[in-house]
């Protein structure tokens, strides 16, 4: 668990002595200090997201402008 989730814990190995810590703060299973590390994690997660939804969008313009671009073509040429 250390090992696969090592942002989760504090893991320190100084004069012999193994200690794993949690990084945040839990009352019960409400979690009330969130490690800053995590915070920033987490944002950059959420800009991550975002950012493939703005692409993917503009994906699906740019591909319906070609779609528009192909009919227009086609009836001129029908024309």
């Amino acid at each position: 668990a250390f090992t696969r989730h090592s942002g989760i814990f504090y893991m320190s190995l100084k004069g012999g002595i193994e200690t794993a810590m949690l990084r945040e703060a839990y009352e019960g299973d409400k979690l009330i200090d969130i490690d800053p590390l995590l915070q920033i994690k987490e944002r950059f997660a959420e800009l991550l997201k975002e950012g493939w939804r703005q692409r993917a969008e503009q994906l699906r313009l740019k591909q319906e402008k070609i779609k528009q671009d192909m009919e227009l073509v086609a009836t001129r040429v029908a024309e």
